[in-house]
Protein backbone atom coordinates (compact mmCIF):
# COMPACT_ATOMS: atom_id res chain seq x y z
CA UNK A 1 0.00 0.00 0.00
CA UNK A 2 1.31 3.40 -1.06
CA UNK A 3 1.39 6.32 1.19
CA UNK A 4 -1.25 9.13 0.42
CA UNK A 5 -1.19 11.71 2.97
CA UNK A 6 0.55 11.98 6.69
CA UNK A 7 -1.60 14.80 8.72
CA UNK A 8 0.64 14.46 11.80
CA UNK A 9 4.24 12.98 12.91
CA UNK A 10 4.82 12.32 16.64
CA UNK A 11 8.01 12.64 18.35
CA UNK A 12 9.28 11.00 21.27
CA UNK A 13 11.49 13.32 23.31
CA UNK A 14 12.92 13.42 26.62
CA UNK A 15 14.11 10.68 29.35
CA UNK A 16 12.08 8.61 31.43
CA UNK A 17 12.12 11.32 34.32
CA UNK A 18 8.46 12.53 35.48
CA UNK A 19 7.17 14.57 38.00
CA UNK A 20 3.44 14.08 37.88
CA UNK A 21 2.04 10.89 39.85
CA UNK A 22 -0.77 10.46 37.59
CA UNK A 23 -2.65 7.65 37.71
CA UNK A 24 -3.81 6.78 34.43
CA UNK A 25 -0.20 7.35 33.02
CA UNK A 26 0.11 5.92 29.62
CA UNK A 27 3.99 6.44 29.77
CA UNK A 28 5.08 4.32 32.52
CA UNK A 29 4.99 1.17 30.62
CA UNK A 30 7.78 2.88 28.10
CA UNK A 31 9.97 4.43 30.76
CA UNK A 32 12.12 1.47 31.21
CA UNK A 33 13.04 2.21 27.04
CA UNK A 34 14.11 5.84 27.15
CA UNK A 35 17.48 7.48 27.21
CA UNK A 36 19.17 8.81 30.39
CA UNK A 37 20.66 11.98 29.27
CA UNK A 38 19.01 15.44 28.43
CA UNK A 39 19.35 16.55 24.69
CA UNK A 40 19.47 13.30 23.09
CA UNK A 41 17.80 12.92 19.90
CA UNK A 42 16.64 10.01 17.85
CA UNK A 43 19.12 9.73 14.29
CA UNK A 44 15.36 9.08 12.80
CA UNK A 45 14.18 12.74 13.68
CA UNK A 46 15.06 14.24 10.40
CA UNK A 47 14.44 11.91 8.13
CA UNK A 48 10.90 10.69 9.33
CA UNK A 49 10.06 14.18 9.63
CA UNK A 50 11.44 14.84 6.15
CA UNK A 51 8.89 11.74 4.59
CA UNK A 52 6.10 13.85 6.60
CA UNK A 53 6.80 17.35 5.16
CA UNK A 54 6.72 15.36 1.77
CA UNK A 55 3.45 13.97 2.03
CA UNK A 56 1.42 17.05 3.62
CA UNK A 57 1.97 16.77 7.39
CA UNK A 58 1.06 19.54 9.02
CA UNK A 59 1.30 19.13 12.88
CA UNK A 60 4.17 17.87 15.08
CA UNK A 61 3.51 16.52 18.13
CA UNK A 62 6.46 16.15 21.08
CA UNK A 63 5.47 13.73 23.39
CA UNK A 64 7.52 11.34 26.09
CA UNK A 65 7.97 8.23 28.06
CA UNK A 66 8.28 10.56 30.97
CA UNK A 67 7.19 14.38 31.33
CA UNK A 68 9.30 16.20 28.66
CA UNK A 69 10.04 19.16 30.03
CA UNK A 70 12.19 17.56 32.15
CA UNK A 71 14.56 17.13 29.27
CA UNK A 72 14.33 21.19 28.55
CA UNK A 73 17.57 20.47 26.25
CA UNK A 74 16.13 17.64 24.60
CA UNK A 75 12.89 19.44 23.39
CA UNK A 76 15.91 22.33 22.41
CA UNK A 77 17.83 19.87 20.35
CA UNK A 78 14.41 18.85 18.45
CA UNK A 79 12.98 21.53 17.66
CA UNK A 80 16.70 23.46 16.08
CA UNK A 81 17.34 20.39 14.58
CA UNK A 82 13.59 20.51 12.76
CA UNK A 83 13.87 24.23 12.05
CA UNK A 84 17.67 24.11 10.86
CA UNK A 85 16.75 22.07 8.29
CA UNK A 86 13.52 23.86 7.02
CA UNK A 87 11.13 21.73 7.77
CA UNK A 88 7.51 23.54 8.64
CA UNK A 89 5.28 22.16 10.71
CA UNK A 90 2.38 24.77 11.07
CA UNK A 91 0.93 23.10 14.15
CA UNK A 92 3.89 22.11 16.26
CA UNK A 93 2.74 21.10 20.10
CA UNK A 94 4.46 19.83 23.32
CA UNK A 95 2.30 17.45 25.47
CA UNK A 96 3.54 17.88 28.98
CA UNK A 97 1.67 17.85 32.37
CA UNK A 98 2.34 21.79 32.48
CA UNK A 99 3.94 21.42 36.25
CA UNK A 100 7.09 22.82 34.96
CA UNK A 101 5.83 25.78 32.74
CA UNK A 102 4.25 27.05 36.15
CA UNK A 103 7.82 28.18 37.58
CA UNK A 104 8.70 31.77 36.07
CA UNK A 105 12.36 31.29 35.86
CA UNK A 106 11.83 27.87 34.04
CA UNK A 107 9.16 29.25 31.85
CA UNK A 108 11.34 32.51 30.89
CA UNK A 109 13.90 30.71 30.43
CA UNK A 110 12.75 27.50 27.62
CA UNK A 111 9.66 28.74 26.26
CA UNK A 112 11.53 31.64 24.27
CA UNK A 113 13.93 29.64 22.98
CA UNK A 114 11.34 26.67 22.08
CA UNK A 115 9.54 29.75 20.52
CA UNK A 116 12.25 31.04 18.41
CA UNK A 117 12.54 27.31 16.75
CA UNK A 118 8.72 26.53 15.78
CA UNK A 119 7.03 25.58 19.01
Amino acid sequence: MAIDRIYSVSVVVGSSKCNGKCKNCGGRSLRKDAPQEDGFVSRNLLPACRLATRYGAWSLALTGRGEPTMSPMCITNTLKQVHEAGLTFPFTNLFTNGILLGDKAYADKWLPIWRDNGL
